[in-house]
């Protein structure tokens, strides 16, 4: 029924869970050794760390991206941003990409799958080019559905470089001016910078309300 192939797991129903989970222990291990290890060398340096020592996701380009188990990946690295950058738990998701200087895991994903398909339908191999057309047009199949989820996103199937601008400009534009009083109040806790007339318990209640609010 289960069978690893390159090191990563396929299932005969086509189920991540597996995979998923096995991926999921490696990532919460990886972000468990780095608090502990540099959880007080502020966050900007141990976001950098996170993305290059947590964040692989080799194989994701095969993930069904509507199953179950990979919208729990995407919940793994909402809450290991919030631990890691000291955010309040219930912080807004999209305020996230902000800390990581990155993409959400879930535009990463769809980034990687777009630019796989898009190497598979120009290929020089023919077999490559012509499978991979035929599975974009069915979709039971993982490129079709994978093709299918994009479509509902963004209303149409976008390219690699149009998602990553779409993800990018939303970062850039989005509630730019809360973001800074955050990373500002942030910056307090941390003793980076000193505001005067403020507590300890004051600054956590701003960073608290604008995180969630």
């Amino acid at each position: 029924n289960n069978i690893k192939y390159l090191g990563n797991w396929v299932s005969s129903t086509l189920s991540e869970e597996i995979e998923i989970k096995r991926k999921m222990g490696i990532f919460y291990g990886a972000v468990n050794n780095l608090y502990t290890c540099f959880g007080n060398v502020g966050f900007k340096n141990l976001m950098k760390l996170y993305a290059s020592y947590c964040c692989f996701y080799y194989g994701s380009q095969a993930w069904r991206y509507n199953d179950k188990n990979v919208q729990d990946l995407y919940t793994a690295w909402n809450k290991s941003v919030r631990k890691l950058c000291h955010l309040p738990f219930q912080t807004h998701t999209y305020i996230l990409p902000y800390f990581t200087s990155t993409l959400h895991v879930k535009d990463q994903l769809l980034c990687r799958f777009m630019k796989l398909y898009e190497q598979m339908i120009t290929s020089n191999n023919e077999s490559v080019s012509f499978i991979s057309k035929l599975c974009s047009k069915n979709k039971n199949s993982i490129i079709g559905e994978n093709l299918s989820v994009i479509n509902s996103i963004y209303g149409k199937v976008m390219t690699n470089k149009e998602i990553k601008s779409i993800a990018y400009d939303k970062i850039e534009n989005m509630f730019s001016e809360e973001v800074h009083m955050i990373l500002e109040a942030k910056l307090c806790l941390e003793g980076s910078i000193y505001v005067s007339g403020f507590s300890h318990y004051e600054l956590s209640h701003i960073l608290l309300t604008l995180c969630t609010e």
